[in-house]
C-alpha cells in the first residue's frame, strides 16, 4: 500500500506558481529600483564600510534617500552591531560598469591616489559615477584633474623686521633720517616749481584759431550724443528693471554669480552715463574760462565721484568678485545641483571624489581641506617619478621614493614637499650571508634585479603532463621548493637576518 504524502507530493502543484510569483515580483522590484536610481530628483547616497561602522548616518541623512552600495562592503561588516546598523539602513546593492571603472583608475592616477586605493574603493566611486551619469550626465565632471595648488604668502608691509628696531646709535640714525627727509622735501617742491612754470609757457603758447574752434565744437557736440546715448540706455535699462519687477513680489531664479554680472553691468551703464553727461558739462565750461582751471577741477571731481560710485552703490559681496567671469556667459546659467552623493571617511577616496566633482559628505565631519597632487621624490637624487607604483627609483635605481605633494608657487616654479621622517626599519641590520638549499630567499637591492627575476619565472613554466598533476590536483602547485624561489626586497627585512632562531627537533638529547 502506498503511503497518502506520495499523492499529496506528486499531485501538488503550487510550489511552482509560488516560484513564478516571487520571480515576477523581484523583477517589478528591481525595475522600480532601477527607476528610481535613474531619477535626477531622488536622493541617492553611495556608502562606504567606514561610514556603516560609525553609525551615525541616520542623523545627517533624509530618510527617503536610497543607500546604494556594492557587495564588497556588505561582506566587510563582520561584528554583530555593525550588521544591526546595515540592516536598518536597507541598503541597496549595486555593481559598476567596466566603462567607469576604468575612468576612475585613470583619474585616480592623474591625482597620484591611485596607488591609496583599494579595489573596494575603486569600485565605489566608479558606482558614484554610474550613478552620476544616468541622473545628470558626465558633461559636468573632470576628466583631468584641477592644476596643482598653489602656494606663496604675500608680506605684510607693516610687518617689523628682525634688527631694524633696536640699534645702538639711534640718534645718529635718526638724524640721518632728518637729512633724507628734508633732501626728499626739497625735491619734491623744485618738482612743483618745474610743473608750474611749464604750465604757464603751454598757456602762453596757446593761441586759439579758427580750425581749433572747429575742432573743439565738433568735440563738444560728439559729447553732447554720448550724453544723450547713454541716457537712453540708462532709461531703457531702468525700464527694463521696471518691468521685470512687476511681477508680485517674486524673484527670477537665477544663480548668485549671474546676479551680481547683472547687477555690475547696470551700475556700470549708469556710470557711462554719468560720466559722459559730466564730460560734456565741462567741455561747456571750457568755453567760458580759457585758463583750463574749471576743466581740471571737474574731471577730479568726476573722477572721485566714479570710485565714491564703485565703492558704495557698486559694492559686491565678499569674494562675488571672483566669481564673476567674462561678460560673454549665459546670464541663465544655473548651477547644477546633483542628486548623488558619497559618504566616506578615506581621505584618498576624497580627495579623488572632489577633484572629480562629484559630491561628498563625512560621516563624522572629517573632510579634507585641501586638494592634493601627489608624486614620487627620490631623496637619495631628487628625481621626480608621476608613476606612483615604482618602488626604486629610475635615475638611481635605489629604494628611496617618497609619496610628496605637489604644489606650485605663485611664479609658476614646481615644488615638492619633503618627508621628514625617515622609516629606518630593515635598514639597521646587515645584510644576511647567501644560503643555499630550497628554501633561499634572495633579496632585491636593485631595480635591474627584477629582470633576471621574471626570465628566471618565464623558464620554470609548468608542465601539466607530470606525475603530480591529476583530476584532483591540477590547479595546485605541486612543484618542489627549489623551484619555488622566494624574493623579499630589502626594505621589507623587519627581523634581524643574521640572529640566531631556536628551531624545533625532535631529536633527543644525548
Amino acid at each position: 500500500m502506498s503511503s497518502p504524502w506520495a499523492k499529496i507530493v506528486r499531485d501538488d502543484p503550487e510550489p511552482r506558481a509560488v516560484d513564478q510569483d516571487e520571480a515576477r515580483r523581484a523583477a517589478a522590484a528591481a525595475r522600480t529600483l532601477d527607476e528610481i536610481i535613474r531619477s535626477p530628483t531622488h536622493r541617492k547616497a553611495i556608502v562606504d564600510a567606514n561610514a556603516i561602522f560609525k553609525g551615525a548616518i541616520g542623523s545627517f541623512i533624509d530618510p527617503e534617500t536610497t543607500l546604494v552600495t556594492i557587495a564588497e562592503v556588505q561582506e566587510e561588516i563582520r561584528d554583530e552591531r555593525a550588521r544591526r546598523v546595515a540592516g536598518a539602513m536597507a541598503l541597496t546593492t549595486r555593481e559598476p560598469t567596466e566603462e567607469a571603472i576604468e575612468a576612475v583608475k585613470t583619474f585616480a592616477a592623474k591625482t597620484g591616489d591611485l596607488q591609496a586605493l583599494s579595489r573596494v574603493d575603486l569600485k565605489l566611486i566608479a558606482l558614484a559615477y554610474d550613478v552620476e551619469r544616468m541622473c545628470h550626465g558626465v558633461e559636468h565632471l573632470r576628466t583631468e584633474p584641477a592644476p596643482p595648488r598653489t602656494t606663496g604668502k604675500k608680506a605684510s608691509a607693516n610687518e617689523k623686521r628682525p634688527g631694524w628696531d633696536f640699534v645702538p646709535n639711534a640718534d645718529d640714525w635718526a638724524e640721518l633720517d632728518e637729512m633724507n627727509d628734508a633732501h626728499e622735501q626739497a625735491e619734491r617742491e623744485m618738482r612743483a616749481k618745474m610743473a608750474s612754470v611749464a604750465l604757464s609757457e603751454e598757456a602762453e603758447k596757446k593761441t586759439e584759431t579758427a580750425a581749433d574752434r572747429e575742432r573743439r565744437e565738433d568735440e563738444e557736440r560728439r559729447a553732447r550724443e554720448r550724453a544723450e546715448t547713454a541716457a537712453e540706455t540708462a532709461a531703457g535699462q531702468s525700464h527694463i528693471e521696471k518691468d521685470d519687477g512687476d511681477d508680485d513680489g517674486w524673484e527670477r531664479a537665477v544663480c548668485r554669480t549671474t546676479r551680481v554680472r547683472r547687477q555690475k553691468r547696470e551700475e556700470r551703464a549708469r556710470w557711462e552715463a554719468e560720466q559722459a553727461a559730466a564730460e560734456a558739462e565741462v567741455s561747456r565750461e571750457q568755453n567760458e574760462d580759457d585758463d583750463g582751471s574749471a576743466r581740471a577741477e571737474e574731471l577730479e571731481d568726476v573722477s572721485k565721484r566714479a570710485v565714491d560710485f564703485f565703492t558704495s552703490r557698486g559694492e559686491l559681496e565678499e569674494g562675488a568678485e571672483e566669481e564673476v567671469d567674462d561678460e560673454d556667459e549665459d546670464y541663465d546659467e544655473v548651477e547644477l545641483e546633483s542628486c548623488v552623493s558619497s559618504i566616506t571617511a578615506d581621505f584618498a577616496m576624497q580627495n579623488v571624489i572632489l577633484q572629480m566633482g562629484l559630491k561628498l559628505i563625512a560621516p563624522d565631519g572629517m573632510r579634507i581641506e585641501q586638494l592634493r597632487r601627489w608624486v614620487l621624490r627620490c631623496h637619495a637624487c631628487n628625481e621626480i617619478s608621476r608613476d606612483l607604483s615604482r618602488i626604486f627609483c629610475p635615475k638611481c635605481g635605489n629604494q628611496t621614493m617618497q609619496k610628496v605633494e605637489h604644489t606650485v608657487t605663485r611664479d609658476g616654479v614646481e615644488q615638492f614637499g619633503v618627508r621628514k621622517k625617515f622609516v629606518l626599519r630593515g635598514s639597521k641590520y646587515s645584510l644576511p650571508l647567501p644560503k643555499g638549499g630550497r628554501r633561499e630567499k634572495k633579496i632585491i637591492l636593485r631595480e635591474d634585479q627584477l629582470m633576471s627575476v621574471r626570465l628566471t619565472k618565464k623558464q620554470i613554466g609548468e608542465d601539466v603532463f607530470a606525475a603530480e598533476y591529476n583530476e584532483e590536483s591540477y590547479a595546485d602547485d605541486k612543484r618542489f621548493a627549489s623551484q619555488k624561489t622566494a624574493f623579499e626586497v630589502a626594505g621589507d627585512v623587519r627581523r634581524n637576518p643574521n640572529e640566531r632562531r631556536h628551531v624545533a627537533t625532535n631529536r633527543r638529547r644525548k
